[in-house]
């Protein structure tokens, strides 16, 4: 059941999460037609894995044990334990409690903000002491607010939300109890960054290999044209300086993925010290999101390439065979 307190070793799952794959389960969460009601297959499904660790975190968020959690709750523990630097987990927060999408956040939405984050906290750390009264939660929403409660039309835009995130006590109080529960076992942030860094080595390769694939069609494709008359075909010509484009601009941001995770690798080699610095800790996120990143760019120029081959295929013109 998950009324007792959790740990960091639960949270190791998430450690590895880079800003834009928790962006990616919070718009997720949004699409799904039901609820922000999460159950285990969608908890599955949201998180994309399936081990012990996981569903640990599952089960110390379902604190009445029906087996179901509440999406929102979810997001938080993703977006406080994950990679990112500070100022980007501060975006995260404020981009999942913008319900409405307008880029303010309302008193009510900053109000469950700072009472599902209290909560969050108290499931996996020691929490502040304001984070168990109702009354104390309120006003520490209400003090982004100068103090009072605001009319229902007002709201924080994102640079004063990050100000008051940066700047106000029980924001910071919040910060410092992510930052020490990772602190307190540094040996278990460095395995998931391991594992983390591990997957992103294999999805690297995996991306390598469908390339070198779709480089050696083009280049028998274009053995095969050689001499033939739609070789010089005006839309074949363009379309092949446009599939040598998207192979050059693949190229690149798979050059700089590979720079990107030497530099991860870097990280691992300086031991644990590392993983409990602060700003060291803000530059692992960095690569690691910027890894990511350029991974998604890579498939997109990958996914470009072999669509412009499909169609050099298409526009070929069947060379007429003369019977004896």
């Amino acid at each position: 059941m998950g009324n007792s307190r959790s740990s960091i070793e639960e949270l190791v799952c998430f450690r590895g999460w880079t800003p834009s794959e928790v962006r990616q389960a919070q718009r997720a969460l949004r699409q799904r037609k039901t609820s922000l009601v999460v159950d285990r297959e969608a908890f599955s499904e949201l998180i994309g894995v399936q081990t012990r660790e996981a569903f640990r975190v599952f089960e110390a968020l379902d604190n009445d044990g029906n087996g179901r959690i509440d999406g929102m709750e979810l997001m938080l523990t993703l977006t406080l334990w994950c990679c990112a630097t500070w100022e980007e987990k501060i975006t995260l927060l404020f981009t999942c409690f913008d319900f409405n999408q307008k880029g303010m956040l309302r008193f009510p939405e900053l109000v469950l903000l700072v009472t599902l984050s209290a909560r969050v906290a108290d499931r996996f750390a020691t929490p502040p002491a304001w984070a168990r009264n109702p009354q104390a939660l309120r006003e520490v929403a209400a003090a982004a607010f100068g103090g009072n409660v605001p009319r229902a039309h007002e709201g924080l835009r994102l640079d004063a939300f990050m100000q008051w995130f940066n700047s106000a006590d029980a924001p910071q109080e919040l910060r410092h109890v992510v930052d020490a529960s990772l602190v307190e076992k540094p040996e278990v942030v460095v395995a998931a960054v391991r594992d983390r860094v591990r997957l992103l080595e294999l999805r690297l390769k995996e991306v390598t290999c469908v390339v070198v694939d779709l480089q050696g069609s083009a280049a028998a494709i274009r053995r095969e044209q050689e001499g033939q008359p739609e070789q010089r075909d005006e839309r074949i010509v363009s379309l092949w300086a446009k599939f040598d484009a998207s192979i050059a601009s693949l190229t690149s941001a798979s050059n700089s993925q590979h720079c990107q995770l030497r530099q991860l690798q870097k990280f691992m080699s300086q031991g644990t010290e590392s993983f409990v610095d602060s700003q060291a800790t803000d530059k692992q996120g960095q690569a690691a999101g910027s890894v990511d990143d350029l991974e998604r760019m890579v498939r997109s120029h990958l996914r470009d390439a072999n669509s412009v081959l499909q169609e050099i295929v298409k526009q070929r013109t069947p060379v007429e065979v003369t019977r004896p």
